[in-house]
């Protein structure tokens, strides 16, 4: 029987859930040996820039693993450097954009960072969630799904860096140019999610157009990401939502939204490994850095249908991987490697 020795601030932090309720739903069955503690082994960094709420050690076996959530593409090498011996759970990781970044990627990992590269290994970590453990998640929302009414319906958000932010507006205009805009509900946050320097004429015009739509039903559009079962509500009714991932943390959340609310995505090119096989109509359409067919990706966003994905393959893909079992699965395969 494996031991499991976790802080008790790891088992309360809403993006580690997955993973917390493994623990927990194994510790139950008597399948694994879990205990809480009240240390956090990488305590003396939690200040640091980026660890925070986001950088975990966990013990299994005795053996360090790190646990890394955050919305970057770097490794946390300062808990690393405390935990030599340890392995990386990176919830953000891209074989591609580590091993051949374009020249315009700025969240490049350095030289240090190539030479412990065969320790990080992608996961697929599931969605930030504040259910308790013992929740079906899968059923918390079914009560809450509407009836079809848009083609497409979609809601995002600043990102991290202003480039993001500008290309995700990008796609929702090659969506409103694909698409009758009767048939589309495109929302965009103005979350001041980066400092208020950077929001230029340029940005601030073109989130005019997302910014503050009708939603059709009594949703405030700022509280709706607020009120996760109103926006699991509102997105179910349409036959799509959009996903444009790049390489970010939150922008998986969206392919987990879909699952909830019963739809399928349309989504840019994937570069995070632990999704790319994901159940979805994906364009020929680079998200991140703006390249790929524009043309085909329109025509393929005009003529999908909702039946060309099956939403029993979405569920297949997400108990094998976001289960009880299938997060312990992901975890064994790296422990064993």
């Amino acid at each position: 029987m494996r031991v499991v020795r976790v802080s008790s601030f790891f088992m309360t932090q809403t993006y580690n859930w997955y993973i917390a309720r493994c623990f927990h739903k194994k510790s139950l069955a008597g399948e694994i040996k879990l205990i809480i503690t009240e240390d956090r082994y990488e305590k003396d960094l939690i200040d640091k820039p980026w660890i925070g709420n986001h950088v975990h050690v966990i013990f299994i076996d005795e053996r360090p693993i790190i646990i890394d959530t955050r919305d970057t593409s770097k490794f946390p090498m300062d808990v690393f450097k405390q935990f030599t011996d340890s392995k990386i759970i990176k919830f953000q990781y891209s074989s591609e954009l580590y091993n051949n970044p374009p020249n315009d990627y700025e969240d490049k990992i350095s030289e240090e960072e190539v030479n412990i590269i065969d320790k990080v290994y992608p996961f697929a970590g599931g969605r930030s969630m504040t259910l308790g453990f013992d929740s079906d998640e899968l059923s918390e929302w079914k009560n809450n799904i509407l009836s079809i009414s848009k083609k497409i319906v979609s809601y995002t958000g600043e990102g991290i860096f202003k480039k993001r932010t500008l290309r995700r507006l990008d796609v929702y205009d090659l969506v409103s140019e694909s698409v009758d805009n009767s048939n589309l509900d495109l929302i965009f946050y103005h979350r001041l999610h980066y400092s208020k320097e950077n929001h230029d004429d340029k940005y601030l015009e073109k989130i005019k157009k997302y910014q503050n739509l009708e939603l059709g039903i009594n949703y405030d559009s700022q509280k709706l990401w607020q009120n996760y079962k109103d926006y699991i509500s509102w997105l179910s009714r349409g036959e799509f939502s959009i996903n444009i991932p790049g390489i970010a943390c939150s922008q998986p959340f969206r392919l987990i939204d879909s699952v909830f609310a019963n739809r399928k995505v349309i989504t840019t090119k994937i570069y995070n490994d632990a999704y790319k096989d994901f159940p979805c109509i994906q364009i020929p359409f680079d998200g991140y850095f703006q390249n790929g067919d524009f043309d085909e990706s329109k025509k393929i966003i005009q003529n999908c249908k909702f039946e060309d994905v099956d939403f029993q393959d979405v569920l297949k893909w997400y108990e094998k991987n976001l289960s009880v079992n299938g997060i312990w699965n992901q975890i064994e395969k790296i422990i064993n490697n």
